[in-house]
C-alpha cells in the first residue's frame, strides 16, 4: 500500500459493523454504491410478492432501494465512530454522483456532520470530466484577464485554453445565463470598484429615495431575490439600468462585502483556491500605480 494508506476496505463488506477504522481521521469511499439490484429485486419479490423490473427504480421498489443507499452511506460514515471522538476532526471523502434528496437525507439523520460539495476539479483537475475541465480553464482565464487588465475577448481565451473561437462561444452560453458581453461588462466593473483604494464614505442621505433603496436594501439583500427566483440575467439588468440613471459612482456607496458577494454570483464556477484567496482579501485591493 502506498505511505499514505493505511488501511483498506470494501463497500459492502466493510462499510457496515466493522470496527478497522475507529483511529482513523480521513476516509476515502469511492463510488456512490448499490447493492447488486438483481439480488434486490429478488428479495422483494421473496418478502413483497411483487415482481419487479430491478433497474426500474420508480415506485415502491425504487424508494426501497433508495433507503437502502441511504442507509449504507449513513453506515459508512460511521465507521471511524465520531460521537466516541468529539475532540478530534474526522474528514470523509465520498466521491460519486450522489443526489441531492440522498444529501438531505444525511444532513437531517447525521445533524452533526458538516456537508460540502465540491467538485472533482477542485480535488484532482485530471479526474475530472474533459467539459468541466475546459468550463473551469475559462473562467479561470476569464478571471485572469481581468484582473491583470488586459483585453478579455473570446478570441484572447480561445488561444490561452487552446479551444477554438466557437467552442469557447458555446460553452460561454452553456456555462453562464447571461450574454458574454454583458457578463464581461458587470464583471469588469465590480472588480473596478473593488479594486479602488480610499473608496469614499459617502452618507447614503445624499441619494434620492429610489436610489438609496436600491443600495442599500437591494444590492445588500440580492441573494434573497435570487433565491426567490430572480435570475443572474435580471440581478445584472438591474444594476446595469441603476448605473445607467445615476452613474457608476452610486457603486462608491455599497459595500465592499457586497461588491465581493456580487462577483461571487457572477464567478460561481470559480474554484475554491480563488474563494479562500478573496477571503483573505480583508480591505480593498489596490491598483498598483506606474512609476
Amino acid at each position: 500500500l502506498p505511505d499514505n494508506v493505511v488501511k483498506v476496505g470494501h463497500w459492502g463488506h466493510d462499510s457496515r459493523g466493522s470496527n478497522q477504522f475507529l483511529d482513523c481521521t480521513v476516509m476515502i469511499d469511492i463510488g456512490d454504491y448499490t447493492e447488486n439490484l438483481g439480488a434486490n429485486a429478488a428479495d422483494w419479490h421473496c418478502t413483497m410478492g411483487q415482481s419487479v423490473n430491478p433497474t426500474n427504480l420508480s415506485g415502491r421498489y425504487g424508494r426501497y432501494i433508495q433507503r437502502r443507499r441511504i442507509a449504507d452511506l449513513e453506515q459508512v460514515i460511521g465507521r471511524p465512530r465520531a460521537t466516541n471522538r468529539p475532540d478530534e476532526e474526522i474528514t470523509i471523502y465520498l466521491p460519486g454522483k450522489w443526489k441531492e434528496d440522498e444529501i438531505s437525507a444525511i444532513a437531517s439523520r447525521l445533524p452533526g456532520v458538516n456537508i460540502e460539495k465540491v467538485a472533482t476539479y477542485d480535488l484532482c483537475q485530471k479526474a475530472a470530466q474533459k467539459g468541466q475541465q475546459s468550463q473551469r480553464k475559462i473562467i479561470e482565464t476569464f478571471w485572469d484577464l481581468i484582473t491583470s487588465q488586459q483585453d478579455v475577448t473570446q478570441d484572447n481565451i480561445a488561444k490561452i485554453v487552446g479551444l477554438s473561437r466557437g467552442r469557447v462561444a458555446q460553452i460561454c452560453k452553456d456555462l453562464l445565463p447571461t450574454s458574454f458581453v454583458r457578463f464581461k461588462k458587470m464583471l469588469v466593473l465590480l472588480w473596478n470598484n473593488l479594486s479602488k483604494t480610499n473608496i469614499p464614505k459617502k452618507a447614503l442621505s445624499e441619494l434620492p429615495e429610489d436610489v438609496g433603496w436600491f443600495v442599500e436594501q437591494w444590492l445588500p439583500n440580492f441573494h434573497e431575490y435570487v433565491q426567490q427566483g430572480e435570475t443572474l440575467e435580471e440581478v445584472a439588468q438591474n444594476i446595469e439600468l441603476a448605473i445607467e440613471f445615476h452613474g457608476k459612482q452610486i457603486l462608491d456607496y455599497v459595500s465592499v462585502d457586497t461588491i465581493v458577494d456580487l462577483i461571487k454570483l457572477f464567478m460561481a464556477p470559480m474554484p475554491i483556491s480563488f474563494w479562500e484567496e478573496l477571503r483573505m482579501q480583508a480591505e480593498p485591493i489596490p491598483i498598483p500605480i506606474p512609476k
